[in-house]
């Protein structure tokens, strides 16, 4: 995606989290990947490589998570 003027590349992912760190692990290229409902909730980002992966909230909307990227010439520095 790069190659093609991408500068971040995000997966919103529908899968189980475990699946979601499973895909992070094997496609290079992937800065952040964003789960949904299904796995437990991240309280803090897991780090796979350099993927940032965050599960946004349990089932029935019970919560909502934020994510903050930093980004620095195209790639990301930091997130809060």
């Amino acid at each position: 995606m790069r190659e093609h003027g991408a500068e971040v590349v995000v997966v919103l992912s529908h899968m189980m989290h475990e699946d979601t760190l499973r895909v992070v692990d094997r496609v290079p290229g992937i800065d952040v990947a964003l789960g949904t409902h299904l796995g437990d909730v991240t309280l803090r980002p897991d780090i796979v490589g350099e993927t940032i992966v965050a599960v946004a909230g349990p089932a029935d909307m019970q919560a909502l998570g934020e994510l903050t990227l930093q980004i620095r010439d195209g790639r990301v520095v930091g997130h809060t």
